[in-house]
């Protein structure tokens, strides 16, 4: 059989997994089925991202856009991880990227917050954790080419309790990128990749795209439910990257399940 030769780069692009916490991307060997809706939950979550993740395969390149663990969780005074060993929420991680299967991965930290509460950067330790054959690097902010084209990733994006806000803040990310190259400072970005927020946008503003990823974290989280407005996507993004510079942006996001409330019937 004849190998296909592909015409692109394929890039897998996930972030938020917040592997340790309840609704965390979580690994089979990891889920637990002391609360049903939380076994439940990871099942579907787990279930969703391996089928969307072998659709695409194999990837070229993964980015993991940060918050990979969940970390101590103190706003909701630890109730929500299923470990309070940092090192054991990256044993969980690890299954992600050895599921991904990809040998070059770039990472940007996320908000201390998740990862650093005890002083130390886990996504840091996670890096040495990963096989010694792989080409993994960690960055504050990534600067990456990919077939000719220049990639700028950072985790964290403003948020916006209005849902035409959200925009707002990509444009300004791309615009604030293309003030800084005017400086020297920046290459002038193709795509630009933030995080965070927990929802999918995706716009193309001054010849630049702009993407807000999806959470590889389900819905659940109390502090969400508690303290926060807007809808939440759960699902990651597939990038291809021709050789004739066509850029190729598919997300994948769950619909349905937990998507909606239940009202109480009184």
């Amino acid at each position: 059989m004849e190998k296909t030769i592909r015409l692109f780069k394929r890039v897998f692009v996930g972030s938020d997994p917040h592997c340790g916490h309840y609704v965390g991307l979580t690994h089979p060997k990891y889920q637990t089925k002391e609360y049903p809706k939380i076994y439940e939950t990871q099942q579907v979550c787990w279930e969703f991202f391996t089928e969307k993740a072998d659709k695409y395969k194999p990837f070229d390149m993964v980015i993991m856009n940060g918050d990979i663990i969940a970390g101590k969780n103190a706003k909701s005074g630890g109730r929500q991880v299923m470990t309070h060993s940092l090192k054991d929420q990256c044993k969980i991680a690890l299954k992600v990227f050895q599921y991904l299967d990809c040998p070059l991965i770039r990472i940007q930290r996320g908000t201390p917050y998740h990862v650093a509460s005890t002083g130390d950067n886990w996504e840091d330790v996670l890096v040495e954790m990963l096989p010694k054959d792989y080409d993994v690097k960690i960055h504050d902010q990534g600067f990456y080419r990919i077939n000719k084209k220049n990639f700028n990733c950072k985790h964290k994006i403003g948020g916006s309790t209005i849902p035409h806000g959200r925009l707002t803040a990509l444009a300004k990310e791309i615009l604030w990128n293309q003030m800084w190259n005017l400086k020297g400072v920046q290459p002038r970005a193709d795509v630009i990749v933030r995080s965070h927020v927990h929802y999918y946008e995706n716009i193309e503003h001054e010849g630049c795209h702009g993407i807000i990823t999806p959470a590889l974290q389900g819905l659940g989280d109390e502090y969400g439910q508690q303290q926060c407005s807007g809808t939440v996507d759960f699902g990651f993004v597939v990038i291809d990257i021709y050789d004739d510079g066509k850029i190729d942006i598919q997300p994948e996001i769950m619909k349905g399940f937990m998507q909606c409330s239940q009202n109480e019937v009184l």
